[in-house]
C-alpha cells in the first residue's frame, strides 16, 4: 500500500481510556477487551461520545527491541466531563506538530502505515518525540472503507 505522510497541527483529543503496559505484540490480543471496557463504562454512566476508538501508545523509557514496552490509553473521544473511576480515566490525545497517514484496511496491516510514517520522518530528518496514536474511523463491512489515522509526535525544532 501506498502512503502519504503529511505534517500538520493536531489539536488534542480529549478521551476516557484505561491504561496498560503492553508489548506491540499483544496490542491485537488485547485491544478489544480494553475498549470494551470503555464503552461499559460509558453505558453504566449514560456518557456520550463520537463513537471514535483511540489508541494512544507511549514508549516506556528503558526498555527496547523485543521486550520494549508501550504505556498504552485504549479510548474513546468524549465531549464531557466523565465521572470519577479507578478504571477508566481522562486523558487526551498530545496536540502539536505530526506526522501523519491514512491507513485503509484491515487493522493487521495498520503496522504499515507506522512503517510508513517512521520511514517518511526518516528520510525527511523529522524527529520523531515518542508518543503516537491512532485513531479508528467508523466501522463498515467492506474492509477497504475502514480508515485508521496514523499520528507521530514530531520535534517542533524550539
Amino acid at each position: 500500500m501506498c502512503y502519504e505522510v503529511l505534517i500538520s497541527t493536531a489539536l488534542p483529543r480529549p478521551l476516557a481510556a484505561v491504561r496498560r503496559q503492553v508489548r506491540p505484540a499483544e496490542i491485537a490480543a488485547v485491544i478489544r477487551d480494553e475498549l470494551g471496557k470503555v464503552w461499559q463504562f460509558f453505558g453504566e454512566h449514560k456518557i456520550k461520545s463520537s463513537g471514535h476508538n483511540v489508541a494512544l501508545y507511549v514508549p516506556v523509557s528503558g526498555t527496547s527491541g523485543a521486550d520494549r514496552l508501550l504505556d498504552t490509553w485504549f479510548g474513546v473521544e468524549v465531549h464531557e466531563t466523565i465521572p470519577a473511576s479507578e478504571t477508566v480515566l481522562a486523558t487526551s490525545t498530545p496536540g502539536g506538530l505530526v506526522a501523519a497517514t491514512i491507513h485503509w484496511g484491515e487493522y493487521t496491516r495498520v503496522g504499515e502505515a507506522h512503517d510508513a510514517v517512521q520511514a517518511w520522518c526518516k528520510a525527511n530528518s523529522r524527529r520523531l518525540t515518542g508518543p503516537c496514536w491512532e485513531v479508528y474511523g467508523d466501522w463498515f463491512d467492506d474492509w477497504a472503507k475502514v480508515r485508521t489515522d496514523v499520528y507521530y509526535q514530531l520535534d517542533d525544532g524550539s
